[in-house]
């Protein structure tokens, strides 16, 4: 997804989840590309979704409303056939006490 954004306009180190409120048509437009080559099962745009992340964007108090967002277009790019909506979190990207920061 993230390759994708970035081909969609993202530019490198930004957040491409909160794309999910200010971009929704491009994020959909992938979704749906996906979705009409024949995917039964698309990944929502929220693998960075995590409070811990967003906090990196100043995004953290949208985290609701990115993840809701992101499940939202990825079930209207099937555009009403039958398809799964996997939800998508990736790792934190910190490292946790004794060896970082993170308890």
């Amino acid at each position: 997804m993230g390759t994708q954004l970035m081909l969609a306009g993202l530019e490198s180190g930004a957040c491409g989840e909160v794309w999910n409120l200010t971009h929704p048509e491009r994020v959909q437009a992938i979704q749906r590309r996906y979705a009409d080559a024949g995917a039964d099962c698309i990944i929502t745009n929220t693998f960075g979704g995590s409070r811990i992340m967003l906090r990196r964007h100043n995004h953290a108090d949208d985290l609701r409303a990115i993840n809701q967002a992101g499940v939202r277009i990825a079930r209207e790019a099937f555009a009403g056939r039958e398809g799964y909506v996997l939800g998508d979190l990736g790792p934190l990207g910190a490292i946790l006490e004794p060896y970082g920061d993170l308890s």
